[in-house]
């Protein structure tokens, strides 16, 4: 079984699961607005390691700016107003504002979580209002504050 020694990767949970997959590439391509904002990634994956040629990796750039469009009307609100943004509702409200939580105290999403029920639970306040505290930057973590949170 191939195998990269997690210490020697910037990713040490995804690639054990990707490389079980049979991934040995990945390449991610934004998708970007006129002036710079990123929408999305379009994503390719490949059996063989190694960069993509220039030819490919045109093709791809390509795809990707194509794509850009699509996804632009697939969530404006104006035009799919049937489109529900699962972030949205109060269960992917939490689970947004734990990972917001896990990049700024360094943890896991999982441990983010975790400490998110115990905020909630020691400030006698509803998960989801904690979430929207997180979400809207009114509510922050620093890493040296990760074992007092």
């Amino acid at each position: 079984m191939w195998r990269i020694p997690p210490q020697r990767t910037r990713w040490p949970m995804l690639v054990p699961e990707i490389a079980d997959l049979g991934v040995r590439a990945v390449f991610a391509f934004p998708l970007c607005l006129f002036h710079g904002a990123r929408i999305g990634v379009l994503e390719l994956y490949r059996t063989q390691p190694g960069r993509l040629d220039t030819q490919r990796c045109r093709a791809a750039a390509g795809y990707a700016a194509a794509l850009r469009p699509i996804v632009v009307e697939e969530l404006d609100p104006s035009r799919n107003p049937t489109m529900v943004d699962p972030a949205l509702s109060p269960r992917g409200t939490v689970h947004v504002a734990a990972g917001m939580m896990a990049a700024q105290l360094r943890v896991s999403p999982a441990d983010a979580l975790t400490r998110l029920r115990a905020v909630a639970f020691a400030q006698h306040r509803r998960i989801t209002v904690i979430a929207q505290d997180i979400i809207a930057a009114r509510l922050r973590f620093r890493p040296e504050d990760s074992d007092s949170t």
